[in-house]
């Protein structure tokens, strides 16, 4: 499936159903894929590290109770809020027991705290599911206290470093990557992702760029990670969208990455990074 834009937002509704109904669906696997234990570890230290001593933490789109366990168990009061099932959050809450973290469930609409809740807000590989990311960065920031950080980790997945993998993989005759089939889509995706880029840092705008996650017949198609994306994640869309609302951004992608090379490349241009992670205040 080649890389399609999503424009108008009746489209973006009807793919943000079929998303809906996956996700309430999903296997504990879901997410887990080719995952690093490392991945896991960052976002934990991420948090702690921008979390002033035992401040609320919500992990918005925790998965399961993995990642909220991890930051309660290192001092901070913790809440996991993901779209659970009735079941799946009976089982979660009986394994984390109850001094553990609580856990509750998200209609994909409203977080269900009161304004001025958290003082983190953190999110591992989930706003590249989100089909309204005005919606939800606004539901974030009326449940953080001023002075709360948002903490965003996550691929970029309109990087340049994205049709570089594709080429690899058509020549090394690998499985796909992403949206990449063939050489043309390798080129035609790539250049339109750098001019989206480009676009919004001329801009400024906090505009955020939809696609077709892998969709037949009103299903989708989970063949490997991310093939249930619809939000590029453009590091750009969050640097513009935090300006817009007066947050103040601490950190913009520098630094991020596990390797020298994707470190020195997040650094030099964090506009294009391999790797999102940003962490910005609400003033």
């Amino acid at each position: 499936m080649k890389l399609k834009r999503i424009k108008s937002d009746e489209e973006k509704v009807r793919i943000g159903k079929i998303l809906f109904n996956y996700y309430n669906e999903r296997p504990d696997s879901y997410g887990l894929m080719d995952r690093a234990e490392s991945e896991y570890d960052v976002y934990a230290s991420v948090i702690q590290k921008w979390t002033p001593e035992k401040g609320r933490v919500l992990d918005l789109g925790c998965g399961t109770y993995r990642t909220p366990q991890m930051i309660h168990q290192a001092g901070l009061p913790t809440t996991g809020c993901d779209l659970f099932s009735e079941v799946k959050l009976k089982v979660y809450r009986e394994v984390v027991g109850p001094n553990g973290p609580t856990l509750v469930s998200y209609d994909g609409k409203t977080i269900p705290f009161e304004d001025d809740t958290f003082d983190t807000v953190g999110t591992l590989c989930v706003f590249e599911h989100v089909p309204d990311m005005e919606h939800m960065l606004r539901e974030i920031a009326r449940v953080l206290k001023p002075g709360g950080r948002m903490i965003i980790l996550g691929p970029n997945l309109g990087g340049p470093h994205t049709a570089v993998l594709g080429l690899m993989r058509l020549i090394t005759k690998r499985q796909r990557f992403s949206h990449y089939p063939n050489l043309f889509e390798v080129l035609r995706a790539g250049t339109l992702q750098v001019i989206w880029t480009l676009g919004l840092i001329l801009s400024g705008r906090p505009t955020f760029i939809y696609k077709y996650p892998f969709i037949k017949d009103n299903k989708l198609i989970f063949e490997q990670p991310d093939d249930d994306a619809i939000q590029l994640n453009l590091p750009v869309s969050y640097r513009n969208w935090f300006r817009k609302h007066g947050f103040r951004i601490h950190q913009y992608n520098r630094g991020a990455g596990e390797s020298g090379l994707t470190r020195l490349v997040n650094r030099v241009f964090p506009s294009f990074a391999t790797t999102n992670q940003i962490v910005a205040e609400k003033m």
